[in-house]
C-alpha cells in the first residue's frame, strides 16, 4: 500500500471517530477510543508494510577522535542525505558577538585551503545535488542531498571545510553585508520577527537564550576576522560534531568512508553550554506592547515556559511523561483540521483570522510553548489574548475526552508517516535529538509515549505550567491604532 492510500485511510478513521464513540454509547458499550483507533491503525500498518523499526535499522558509530556517526538506511530510492551537526549555536554566544554562529555558517560556503570560493557548491550542483545549512539556538548544521554514488564526495567536502576553512577580508565583509540584510529582512522590517525576538528577550531575560540567532546589528557590524577564526577553532572539531546519514546506504560501508576522511582529524577541547534556567524558578513576566509603522495588522504572541525532554528528570520535578503531554496539548490546540484554536477562536468566537500553537521538545533549556494569533478586524488585541487564555483554562478545568485524544493519536501517526517519507526529515529528527544531548533512540518510542498520555495528564501539565503569572505576552500594534 502506498503512502497516499495509507493517509487516506487514517483520515477516514479520524472522520468516523465520533460515530464510533456515538454508536458504542447507544448500545451501552462505551469503549476506549484510543484502543479502537490503535487497533484500526495497526491493521493499516500491517497492510501497508510500514513497520519502520524493522526496515530502518539505525546504527551508531564513534571514531577515536570523538566524532559520532548515525546511519539510518532507507532504500526506497537511490538517494542519500549527509548532515553534519556542530553543537554550537546562539546560546553559546556572549554579549558583543551575538550572531557569530550564523555569520560563520555563511563563511563555510566560501573557500578552503584546497577549494576555491564557490567550488564546493559547483561540485554539489554538478552532481545533481542540493546543499544548505541552518543555525539554531543549540546547534549549527550543514547538509548535501544527492545520489547515493556521491556520498564519498560529500564526506570529503565536509572534512575539508572542518579543517581548512579560509578567512579573507573580502569574503568576511561580503557576507557581513549579506547577514545585515538578512537581519533587516527577518527582524527589523518584519513586525512578526520583531515581536518574536522581543518575546524571547523578555522570557529569557539575563540569559543567552534571549539573544537573537541572527544577532544584533551592532554585533554583526563589529565581529572581526579574529573573532570568527577563534569561534571556528573552538567549536569546529570532530568531538563536537555528529554526522547523520540517511538513505540508500550500508551502515558499515558508510562508517569506513567516514573513517577514511575524518579519522585523522584531531579532537580538541570543546566548551559545553550550561543552562542557568530552572523550570521551577521561572521569572514573573508581564505584557509588552510594540507600536510600529511597519505593521499593517495587529499581532499577538504569548509564551509559557515549559520543560522539554532534557528537563524530564525527577530531581527537577519533571515527570518523564510531561513533555509528551505538552506535545499532545499543542496538537489539541492546533494539530489538525478543526482543532480547538480553529474551531473556537477563529470560527465560533470570531476573535482571530489566524491562530496557532507551537512547542518543541528538544531544547537544551526549558522551551516556550507559544500561542500566536492575528485579531479579526474590530477585535481588541487584549480580548484576543483573554480568549486564548480561556482556551487553556478550559483544558485545566475539563480534561479532553477520548475522542479528542484519538484524533491526536491518528494525526500523530499520519505526521510520522509523512515525515519518514523524507530522508531529510529523518535526519533532522535524529540530529536534533543528538544535538540536545538526548538519545536519538527516543524517536523510536515517540508514538508509544503519545498513546500513553491520558486526559488527566493533559489537564495536569496545563495546570502546572500555564500560569498567568509566568506568561510572557507581546502585542504588536500598527502605529496610530
Amino acid at each position: 500500500m502506498d503512502i497516499e492510500r495509507l493517509i487516506f485511510l487514517i483520515s477516514f478513521v479520524l472522520k468516523i471517530s465520533g460515530s464510533i464513540m456515538k454508536n458504542y454509547s447507544l448500545v451501552g458499550k462505551r469503549k476506549n477510543l484510543t484502543t479502537t483507533l490503535g487497533f484500526l491503525i495497526s491493521l493499516l500498518l500491517l497492510n501497508s508494510g510500514c513497520t519502520d523499526n524493522n526496515t530502518r535499522t539505525t546504527k551508531e558509530y564513534r571514531l577515536k577522535n570523538g566524532l559520532k556517526l548515525i546511519v539510518q538506511p532507507d532504500r526506497r530510492s537511490p538517494v542519500v542525505i549527509n548532515q553534519i551537526w556542530y553543537k554550537v549555536g546562539s546560546v553559546y554566544e556572549p554579549s558583543g558577538i551575538t550572531g557569530i554562529s550564523h555569520f560563520l555558517e555563511h563563511l563555510m560556503f566560501k573557500g578552503t585551503k584546497n577549494l576555491k570560493e564557490g567550488e564546493f557548491s559547483k561540485i554539489v550542483a554538478s552532481g545533481g545535488g542540493n546543499e544548505n545549512a541552518f543555525t539554531s539556538f543549540d546547534y549549527t548544521g550543514y547538509y548535501q542531498k544527492w545520489g547515493k554514488q556521491n556520498l564519498e564526495t560529500s564526506l570529503r567536502l565536509e572534512a575539508e571545510r572542518m579543517t581548512n576553512l579560509l578567512f579573507s577580508d573580502e569574503s568576511v565583509e561580503k557576507e557581513r553585508q549579506v547577514v545585515l540584510e538578512e537581519r533587516t529582512l527577518r527582524v527589523d522590517d518584519s513586525p512578526k520577527g520583531m515581536a518574536y525576538e522581543k518575546l524571547r528577550q523578555l522570557a529569557y531575560s539575563g540569559t543567552t537564550y534571549g539573544s537573537s540567532i541572527i544577532g544584533s546589528i551592532k554585533d554583526i557590524s563589529s565581529i572581526s576576522i579574529k573573532d570568527l577564526k577563534n569561534w571556528y577553532s573552538r567549536y569546529y572539531h570532530p568531538n563536537n560534531a555528529t554526522i547523520v546519514i540517511v538513505g540508500d546506504v550500508d551502515p558499515d560501508t558508510t562508517f569506513a568512508l567516514v573513517k577514511k576522511y575524518f579519522d585523522a582529524i584531531p579532537s580538541a577541547q570543546q566548551t559545553s553550554f550550561s543552562s542557568k534556567i530552572n523550570i521551577t524558578n521561572r521569572p514573573t513576566q508581564s505584557d509588552h506592547t510594540i507600536v510600529t509603522d511597519k505593521a499593517k495588522t495587529p499581532y499577538l504572541i504569548m509564551g509559557y515556559m515549559v520543560p522539554g525532554l532534557v528537563q524530564q528528570k525527577s530531581d527537577e520535578g519533571v515527570a518523564e511523561w510531561e513533555p509528551y503531554a505538552l506535545d499532545v496539548l499543542a496538537t489539541i490546540l492546533d494539530g489538525y483540521q478543526g482543532a480547538r484554536l480553529e474551531s473556537n477562536i477563529i470560527r465560533s468566537k470570531g476573535l482571530a483570522t489566524t491562530a496557532s500553537a507551537s512547542y518543541s521538545m528538544t531544547r537544551l533549556i526549558p522551551s516556550l510553548f507559544t500561542l500566536s494569533a492575528t485579531p479579526k478586524d474590530g477585535i481588541d488585541i487584549v480580548d484576543l489574548r483573554d480568549g486564548l487564555i480561556d482556551e487553556i483554562e478550559k483544558i485545566k478545568q475539563t480534561p479532553p475526552d477520548q475522542v479528542e485524544l484519538g484524533k491526536v493519536i491518528a494525526q500523530t501517526l499520519a505526521n510520522s508517516i509523512f515525515q519518514k517519507d523524507s530522508v531529510a526529515y529523518q535526519g533532522i529528527i535524529l540530529g536534533s535529538l543528538d544535538a540536545a544531548g538526548l538519545d536519538w533512540r527516543l524517536n523510536d518510542g515517540y508514538f508509544e509515549k503519545i498513546k500513553q498520555i491520558t486526559p488527566d495528564n493533559v489537564s495536569y501539565v496545563a495546570k502546572k505550567y500555564f500560569d498567568k503569572d509566568f506568561l510572557t505576552t507581546v502585542m504588536l500594534k500598527p502605529k496610530g491604532t
